[in-house]
This record gives structure tokens, sequence and C-alpha cells, in this order.
């Protein structure tokens, strides 16, 4: 009988280390796009340096979610398997997007830095 090792790491270690926003902040906030925009400000205005983990319960809403700035992760909320593939999939193709975005952006920058 073979052995399986499922490991993982958790997301955060307590409830002061990230800021998580879940689904019910996010209605209450008036959807995705303002419950991020609210939260960086609060962290701006309260001098806080606090990663954003948002919960993701559709894949519009994580198409919403990748085009915000400063997002550390996206939990994927009751998806059912195709839509967990497609979500993931989604991700990998939004951050490789965003990577060379960003690197083509600061190319110039880093360029001069190491002169």
């Amino acid at each position: 009988m073979g052995s399986e090792n499922w490991s993982g790491e958790n997301h955060r270690f307590a409830l002061y280390d990230m800021v998580m926003l879940k689904d019910n902040h996010i209605d209450f906030a008036g959807g995705i796009t303002l419950a991020i925009a609210k939260t960086k400000a609060y962290l701006k205005e309260k001098n806080l340096d606090l990663k954003i983990i948002v919960e993701a319960r559709s894949l519009d809403e994580i198409k919403e979610i990748l085009e915000s700035d400063g997002i550390y992760r996206i939990l994927i909320d009751n998806f059912n398997y195709e839509d967990t593939r497609k979500a993931v999939a989604l991700i990998g193709i939004m951050s490789n997007r965003i990577l060379r975005k960003y690197q083509r952006r600061n190319h110039s920058r880093l360029c001069r830095m190491w002169r």
C-alpha cells in the first residue's frame, strides 16, 4: 500500500497579518472593485502594510479581481471541478500578462539601476 503526502501552507497566521475580503465584505462594500479600493484606502490611511486576499465566487469575479493591482491571493470558493480548472488557467494567463507588463515597464528603470 502506497503512502500519500498531503502538504500545504496556511494562507495566514492569524487575523492580524492579512486582510481577507470575503463574500459578505464584498457585498457590503458594493462589489469587488469597491471593496478592494476601500481596503487599500483604509490601509493607506492607517499606514498598514498588509497583503490583501479576495474570495471569488465566479469566473467573472476572478476576472474583476485580476484587474486590480496589489492582490496577494485569490480564494476560489465553492467552484466545481471544471470551473476550478478554468479559474486556475485564467489566473495563470492573467498573472503572466501582468508579469510581462511589469517587466516591460520596469526594464528601463532596472537597466539604469545596474549601470
